[in-house]
């Protein structure tokens, strides 16, 4: 139970409209169910509005809350806004400086002790930055971070600035962005999506403004390739 301990009420009578915010005992704790685990939203704030409509029967309420919750071990601080239809959406991210591995946050989030499907090769990330959306009713789950680590790739180098996953209609994808640089020849922006409502496998697209000199091109990928004699010299 919630012990409601201040309110803030403001109103307007010419547009019948009210909102209000209200205090929560610190010992107040939200729960909600995600993935089949409940989770305790803690250090509550409410808000609630209404707006009418003068001569007509229309008019809009709205409600939703803020507070802090602990996902694989880290705070995340949330707000809650509720929907007639959707139910609650709950969005938010960590305190800069937080860090969370990515494998036991996906694994905790999307119930999965397998967690999300990676790339041959992919080695651990650690997120910063995080930023989380779920809607409950649905099951609905995304969290994007940013990193920095190296990825050995098909003998290619690579930089991983961005890694998310995200659970949609039962599926789980995954997004990550990364750098590839083959030096003295070009970098290239890369993005690996593995997208949730196909099901499908990793899919990589890029380009680069840069121009590009093939013969250097080549010899970078392979040594020792045979350059036809339109390349030569």
């Amino acid at each position: 139970d919630l012990t409601i301990t201040t309110m803030e009420v403001a109103g307007n009578c010419s547009t019948k409209s009210f909102s209000a915010q209200l205090g929560v005992d610190p010992g107040g704790t939200w729960t909600f169910q995600l993935g089949g685990k409940s989770y305790g939203l803690t250090g509550l704030a409410i808000w609630l509005a209404y707006v009418g409509s003068e001569g007509t029967s229309a008019a809009q309420t709205s409600f939703g809350m803020e507070g802090h919750v602990t996902l694989a071990g880290a705070n995340f601080v949330l707000a809650a806004e509720y929907d007639t239809d959707q139910g609650w959406t709950l969005s938010g991210g960590t305190a800069i400086g937080t860090t969370i591995n990515v494998t036991g946050l996906s694994q905790e989030l999307l119930q999965s002790t397998t967690a999300v499907s990676l790339p041959e090769g992919f080695p651990e990330v650690e997120l910063r930055n995080i930023l989380f959306t779920a809607a409950p009713k649905s099951g609905y789950v995304r969290v994007s971070g940013q990193t920095s680590v190296k990825w050995g790739f098909n003998g290619l180098n690579l930089n991983v600035e961005h890694f998310g996953f995200e659970r949609s209609e039962g599926k789980i994808g995954a997004r990550i962005l990364v750098d590839l640089t083959i030096p003295d020849v070009v970098t290239i922006r890369l993005t690996a999506e593995k997208i949730a409502t196909t099901g499908g496998g990793w899919e990589f697209r890029g380009n680069t403004g840069q121009q590009i000199e093939i013969k250097k091109l080549i010899q970078a990928l392979d040594p020792k390739a045979v350059l036809p004699p339109a390349l030569e010299g």
